[in-house]
């Protein structure tokens, strides 16, 4: 059974912003490494990945665990095909979460592939870069 009153609390403290100004250290797909062939590809995952992280947002907000789920899955495929070994990483640490039913777990996963996303998009202004 779950604690509401515990499940908003932790929900609440996961939600915030974080308000740091240290900047992110930017992750960059591995696929560019092979062949810069793939730039566009990975621009269009890039394009469509901040709304893939609101999408996890709402998912969570509205406590839908099986979108969530589902999101979680999909994100864990892309970030190996990809290049993102990260994003799969923690992609599969909240489904394993998910898998045990473990809300508190589920949202502590979830601030780390937050962050790792925030970490990926950060990467963006690199790819520019180097595919000019």
């Amino acid at each position: 059974p779950i604690d509401w009153n515990q499940f908003r609390s932790v929900l609440t403290q996961y939600l915030e912003t974080d308000t740091t100004d240290e900047p992110l250290n930017p992750l960059h797909s591995s696929l560019l490494d092979q062949d810069l062939e793939f730039t566009e590809i990975v621009e269009g995952f890039l394009g469509r990945l901040p709304g893939k992280l609101n999408r996890l947002r709402k998912q969570v907000s509205e406590q839908d665990w099986d979108q969530l789920a589902r999101t979680i899955h999909e994100l864990k495929g892309l970030g190996g095909a990809m290049g993102y070994p990260d994003l799969s990483e923690h992609a599969k640490a909240v489904e394993d979460e998910y898998k045990i039913n473990n809300v508190r777990g589920i949202l502590e996963k979830l601030d780390i592939l937050y962050t790792t996303i925030d970490r990926i998009l950060a990467g963006k202004d690199w790819l520019r870069k180097t595919a000019v």
